[in-house]
């Protein structure tokens, strides 16, 4: 994809980012980058955010199963994937964790579709990620944090597509949206 495009794609991003439109700054980044690589942009949005929280044994879990794609249905190592699983779940029922679990929990779910196992999670997840990064920003109230958090979310060596493609054979949004691989 040629430079101008990108740049085209991540100022149409960046119109809804700094309009609080941020699952439509989501839908717009997250559908340009290749299902291959989805994980290593969430885990890159993640961990820097979580580097603004304290540490947690459960977030770490997701990391370790966002930075290690080689590992995640390995014999000792499929932990990974159940402590990773676990989390999602548990801020799945219950809304009072803090936002970054929130982060974390999107996370999870990209990289679990994203290893295109069955019982995929949700496709909006990866718009998700925009919004709760959004609101993470807003809450840290900080102008660095935000400028790094937009450079990472927009992250033009991500984006790689033109059009949408779909992220998993089983997804309802993709199939409704007639996209293929």
């Amino acid at each position: 994809m040629e430079k101008a495009l990108k740049q085209q794609i991540i100022e149409r991003a960046s119109v809804y980012w700094k309009s609080n439109q941020a699952r439509q700054t989501g839908v717009v980044l997250f559908e340009t980058i290749p299902v291959n690589r989805r994980h290593a942009w969430a885990y890159e949005i993640l961990k820097l955010a979580y580097s603004h929280f304290p540490k947690d044994p459960r977030i770490d879990a997701v990391l370790a199963f966002a930075e290690h794609p080689e590992r995640w249905g390995d014999g000792r190592d499929s932990r990974l994937s159940r402590e990773a699983h676990r989390m999602v779940d548990e801020v799945n029922r219950d809304y009072n964790y803090p936002i970054i679990f929130h982060l974390a929990t999107q996370v999870g779910k990209i990289v679990y579709t994203a290893q295109q196992y069955p019982g995929l999670f949700d496709h909006s997840a990866g718009w998700e990620i925009a919004e709760v990064l959004k609101q993470i920003a807003q809450q840290l109230d900080n102008h660095e944090f935000e400028v790094q958090a937009w450079s990472a979310l927009a992250n033009e060596s991500f984006i790689e597509l033109e059009e949408p493609v779909m992220c998993h054979p089983a997804c309802p949004t993709c199939t409704m949206n007639r996209l293929t691989s």
